[in-house]
């Protein structure tokens, strides 16, 4: 605690505590999407991170019990899709998740669309799949309360990784 300033006898001031500064914003690019073979993979789901906190948040993926991830933290099951982990209090109608559609191309990865609770895909609200797992922040995977994804579309999304047009150019000559 800061003592106030007194100058004969007078308080002139009391000094302003230091603020912690807020977090800079956590946001994704489309520069953030490489080649998906080379993230990490815990089951079927690709990590990376926007803050250097990739062993942590991996970690945490491989926890039986769950966990939170650390702000930064990008989930990919199949490239077209993607999730990343934002700041406490960002947006806590999505459990402070931003979801976002991609679409991928052997020169990279153009963001078509990204939100929060409201973002919709083909199955329906992105949240509202993912809040199913919130033991495991939101990451849906073999038992962690979300509705399984048929085999098919598992399978789809495996393929869909190993042919990922980004890591055309590592493979060639």
């Amino acid at each position: 605690m800061r003592a106030p300033l007194f100058v004969f006898g007078l308080l002139l001031a009391w000094p302003a505590a230091a603020e912690d500064p807020a977090p800079a914003p956590i946001v994704a690019t489309e520069a953030d999407f490489g080649c998906l073979t080379d993230w990490p993979a815990v089951g079927h789901t690709r990590y990376a991170s926007l803050t250097g906190q990739l062993d942590a948040a991996l970690a945490v993926a491989r926890n039986p019990a769950g966990g939170e991830l650390p702000p930064g933290t990008l989930v990919v099951l199949q490239p077209s899709e993607a999730m990343v982990k934002l700041n406490p209090g960002a947006s806590p109608q999505s459990d402070d998740w931003e979801y976002l559609k991609l679409k991928v191309g052997r020169s990279g990865v153009a963001i078509k669309a990204r939100g929060g609770a409201e973002l919709k895909n083909i199955a329906g609200g992105c949240h509202d799949c993912h809040k199913a797992a919130a033991a495991h922040d939101n990451v849906c995977a073999g038992d962690h309360g979300c509705e399984p994804l048929p085999a098919f579309v598992v399978k789809a999304a495996l393929k869909a990784v190993e042919k990922d047009p980004r890591c055309a150019e590592k493979s060639s000559p």
